[in-house]
C-alpha cells in the first residue's frame, strides 16, 4: 500500500469531509502538508534573514507592509478567481505563485527596490489566491455535526508539519546556508502542487459571487471583529525577531527561532484534536467557551512584555500553544457556519480576508511608527501590550451567530 493510500485509509477511518470523495480528500490533504512543510522550511527565518543581509529593522518591516498591501489588494482578485475557476484551481494556482517568491528570495539582493517591490506583489497575490480557495474548500466540504473534530484535525496535520519544518530548516540554514533552504522550499512546494493535479471534482468547480444583495449588516461584525486578529498575526511575525533581537542574543538566530516555533506548533498539535472533540459534545457552552478562550489568550499574549529570558519564552511558547488552539478552533467552527448561511461563501470569505489582512497592513504601519518614534525595546513591548488589548476588544465583539444563546 502506497503512501497516498495509507493517507485515504486514516482520512476514512476517521470520518472526515463526507461531502467529498476521500481520494480527493487525500490529495487535498498531502497537498496542504506538503505546503506548510516547504513554507515553513523557511518562512519563519525569512525576516531574519533579510536582517542578516544588512537590512534594517524598519526596511523589513516595510517589506511585510507592501506585502499586506499587495495581499489584501489582491483577494477580490482571488474571489473572482475561485469563483469562476472553482477553488481547486485556484489553490493550484496560489501554490505556483509562490515557487518563484523563493527561488528569487534566494537569489536577490533586496537593496534593489524593484525587485523587492515585484517579490512583495507575487507573494501577496499567491497567499491572497491560496488561501481564499482552502478557506473555501474547507467551508464547503466539512460535516457540520462533526466540524469541531474536522478543524482540529486539520489542526494536527498543520501543526504537526510546523513542528517539523523548522527543525529541518534550521539544520540547512545552519550548515547550508539560507540560500539552500528556500531553495529547497520551493522543491517542497512544486510537489505539493502534484496531488491538485490528481484531483477531479474537489468541491464545486463554480460558486455564486454577487456583491450586490449579499447581508453585509448581518456580518459586519464578523469583519470588524478581524481588527484585533490583524494585530496578532503581525505580533506573531516580529516575534522572532524580538527574540533575536533582545533575549537569545547569544545564540545562533536561526537555531533559538527554530526551537521555539517548534516547540510552540508541538504543544498545538497536542491540544487541537482535544479542543475540536470537546467542542463537538452536546450541552457545550460554545459560546462562553469562546469568549472566555480570547480572554486567556489576550493575557498570554501580554505576557510577552515579561519575557527576558529563554526559560520565560518556553513557557510562553507552551501557554500560547494551548490557548491559540482554544480560540481560534471554536472561531473557524463560527467561521464555516457563518459562510453556510450567508448565502454566498466565497463573497463571505472573500470580505472576512480582506478585513483580516487590511487591519493586519494597518497593524504594521502601527508598529512602524511606535520603532520610528520610541526606543526599539519599548516599541516592541507597546506593541504587544496594544495587540493583547485591541484583540480582546475587538474580537469579542464577533458575534458568531453560532455562538449567540437563544432566549426562551
Amino acid at each position: 500500500m502506497n503512501w497516498v493510500a495509507k493517507t485515504t485509509k486514516f482520512i476514512r477511518s476517521k470520518h472526515i469531509w463526507r461531502k467529498a470523495t476521500f481520494n480527493e480528500m487525500s490529495a487535498l490533504y498531502i497537498s496542504r502538508i506538503m505546503r506548510i512543510l516547504a513554507i515553513n522550511l523557511s518562512s519563519v527565518f525569512i525576516y531574519a534573514f533579510l536582517l542578516k543581509q544588512g537590512q534594517s529593522l524598519e526596511q523589513v518591516i516595510f517589506f511585510l507592509i507592501v506585502t499586506l498591501f499587495f495581499q489584501s489588494l489582491f483577494i477580490p482578485l482571488a474571489a473572482v478567481l475561485v469563483a469562476r475557476y472553482g477553488a481547486k484551481k485556484s489553490l493550484l494556482i496560489g501554490n505556483l505563485l509562490y515557487i518563484p517568491v523563493l527561488v528569487v528570495f534566494s537569489f536577490v539582493d533586496f537593496n534593489n527596490h524593484l525587485i523587492s517591490l515585484l517579490i512583495a506583489i507575487v507573494q501577496g497575490l499567491a497567499v491572497a489566491v491560496y488561501l481564499l480557495a482552502y478557506n473555501i474548500i474547507f467551508s464547503e466540504v466539512k460535516n457540520s455535526r462533526n466540524s469541531g473534530s474536522e478543524i482540529g484535525f486539520m489542526m494536527i496535520f498543520e501543526k504537526l508539519s510546523t513542528v517539523i519544518a523548522p527543525v529541518i530548516g534550521g539544520v540547512l540554514i545552519i550548515y547550508f546556508g539560507p540560500k539552500v533552504t528556500m531553495l529547497s522550499s520551493s522543491f517542497l512546494l512544486t510537489l505539493a502542487t502534484v496531488p491538485l493535479f490528481k484531483t477531479q471534482g474537489l468541491a464545486k468547480k463554480q460558486h455564486y459571487f454577487k456583491i450586490r444583495g449579499f447581508p453585509w449588516a448581518a456580518y459586519r461584525a464578523n469583519f470588524l471583529g478581524q481588527f484585533g486578529r490583524g494585530f496578532v498575526i503581525t505580533a506573531n511575525i516580529i516575534w522572532p525577531l524580538y527574540l533575536i533581537l533582545f533575549i537569545a542574543t547569544n545564540e545562533n538566530s536561526y537555531s533559538a527561532i527554530s526551537w521555539v516555533t517548534s516547540l510552540q506548533a508541538l504543544i498545538s498539535f497536542l491540544a487541537a484534536l482535544a479542543i475540536g472533540k470537546f467542542l463537538d459534545r452536546n450541552g457545550v457552552d460554545q459560546g462562553s467557551f469562546f469568549k472566555w478562550s480570547i480572554v486567556v489568550y489576550s493575557a498570554i499574549i501580554l505576557l510577552r512584555i515579561f519575557i527576558n529570558q529563554t526559560e520565560g519564552v518556553a513557557l510562553f511558547s507552551i501557554l500560547f500553544g494551548v490557548s491559540s488552539m482554544a480560540y481560534y478552533i471554536p472561531f473557524l467552527k463560527a467561521q464555516f457556519d457563518s459562510a453556510d448561511k450567508s448565502g454566498s461563501r466565497v463573497v463571505y470569505e472573500m470580505a472576512l480576508q480582506f478585513s483580516f489582512v487590511f487591519f493586519s497592513f494597518f497593524s504594521v504601519i502601527v508598529f512602524l511608527i511606535l520603532i520610528k518614534t520610541v526606543e526599539l525595546q519599548l516599541a516592541f513591548k507597546i506593541f504587544f501590550a496594544l495587540t493583547a488589548v485591541l484583540f480582546w476588544f475587538s474580537f469579542s465583539r464577533s458575534d458568531f451567530s453560532m455562538f449567540r444563546i437563544k432566549k426562551k
